[in-house]
């Protein structure tokens, strides 16, 4: 690790801190199994190598893009080191003739035993943690990856299978940044070849998975659970994941440690965006809402409420409450809407106010409104990256930490927004 990374680290988290993390990764076997198994023994397929393999049968779409980011004025250091440019590769789809899935998380192994990196989200610390997760799959993997990939006669058969599997396993954030945005894929390769693919996710799927692929076409009639059970896939395809790959080890490199990959390409959000209002649209007529209509004349000024979570809740939240509501705010708690208004409430919002929390993932389907986002002890860059991203208007307050929660200055943040109005 360079000494320049050691300094910046020490004024980040202080040198008992460092010293600890540095303690962790040199002693916990779990750790060193990690970095021993994907850097020594275990074989896995990019995705550069998926796109070019000869019976992949792949297409590109798209275009590649490039953006460059910059921190906001007197950012916190979570945020600047992640400013910068960034570029997305073309997007591409596949379907491998065979393949087989394997462990709790249907890791995909082509016939000669080597993983697919893009069924672990195209993230490298993804597939070994669900290797790892699983001594007796790390230990075949190992030993014997080879044979990982032939079938056996024990094997549950399908066909013309799409895993969304792996875009469960991070919450709502990772399902709706990196799962959803595949369907683009996959809804172009159905379009090319006039096949339909089965969509897999795991038997206990969150009913936020279930309903959003509903909200895009996809029913309980398109859907399989994943069972764990090893299963042989004629015709499993693969749509390349949005984010920038992630091809290094986590455990590898603790300390540098590359967040690109919570960026999701701005194509693929506009894509999401034109088909959540398409989708929005058809079903406003059968659908049930909860939400208010869309004051005249403008567009929604919200505030996520994080009431029912157990941490960074706003402890003088009345306060601000009351002072937002002046401004014409509406208070919401996501866990109470369902997907489909959700994905109203930010298609048709001016201006979006919350504590840092998985709910700020639906900015995927805002196309023109102001981003205020308030922290607490903790400073995570995901969604300013998914704001400059998407060239939202993105502020941030760097609240008084309450224990995991966090005390608002209402009169610095109103005075802000008001602003902005």
């Amino acid at each position: 690790m360079p000494l320049r990374r050691v300094r910046q680290k020490v004024r980040d988290v202080g040198v008992l801190e460092l010293l600890k993390r540095g303690i962790e990764t040199g002693a916990a076997p779990r750790l060193f199994a990690g970095k021993l198994a994907l850097d020594t023994r275990i074989s896995y397929l990019e995705r550069a190598g998926l796109a070019r393999t000869p019976d992949a049968d792949a297409f590109a779409f798209g275009t590649e893009e490039s953006i460059a980011l910059e921190a906001p004025p007197s950012s916190p250091s979570e945020l600047e080191r992640m400013a910068g440019s960034f570029s997305f590769e073309q997007p591409f789809v596949c379907r491998l003739p065979t393949a087989r899935l394997v462990g709790r998380d249907a890791l995909a192994v082509r016939p000669d035993g080597s993983f697919l990196l893009e069924t672990s989200l195209g993230r490298r610390d993804r597939l070994e943690q669900s290797l790892l997760a699983e001594p007796s799959l790390l230990s075949r993997a190992l030993w014997r990856q080879s044979a990982l990939g032939a079938p056996s006669a024990d094997d549950r058969n399908l066909e013309t299978v799409c895993s969304f599997v792996d875009g469960c396993l991070g919450g709502y954030s990772h399902w709706v940044l990196t799962a959803l945005p595949r369907l683009e894929g996959l809804r172009r390769w159905e379009e090319r070849t006039g096949e339909r693919a089965t969509i897999l996710v795991p038997n206990d799927a969150s009913s936020w998975v279930l309903e959003s692929l509903e909200f895009f076409g996809y029913g309980s009639d398109r859907i399989t659970a994943w069972n764990g059970e090893p299963t042989t896939v004629e015709g499993l395809v693969v749509p390349s994941v949005r984010s920038p790959e992630q091809p290094r080890s986590a455990y590898a490199h603790r300390f540098t440690y590359d967040l690109s990959y919570k960026l999701t390409s701005p194509a693929a959000c506009r894509w999401l965006q034109s088909a959540a209002r398409e989708a929005a649209s058809s079903r406003r007529s059968e659908s049930r809402s909860e939400l208010e209509p869309c004051p005249a004349g403008r567009g929604r000024r919200v505030y996520i409420s994080r009431a029912d979570a157990d941490r960074r809740r706003v402890r003088n939240r009345d306060e601000l409450l009351e002072a937002l509501a002046t401004n014409g705010f509406e208070r919401y708690t996501l866990s109470s809407l369902s997907f489909a208004d959700q994905v109203r409430l930010f298609l048709e919002a001016d201006i979006v106010v919350a504590p840092h929390g998985a709910g700020f993932a639906n900015l995927a389907f805002a196309s023109d409104c102001t981003v205020v986002e308030l922290f607490g002890s903790k400073v995570k860059p995901t969604y300013w990256l998914l704001a400059g991203a998407l060239g939202l208007e993105y502020e941030h307050h760097l609240c008084e930490a309450a224990g995991d929660d966090l005390r608002v200055d209402v009169r610095t943040v109103t005075d802000s927004i008001e602003a902005r109005l």
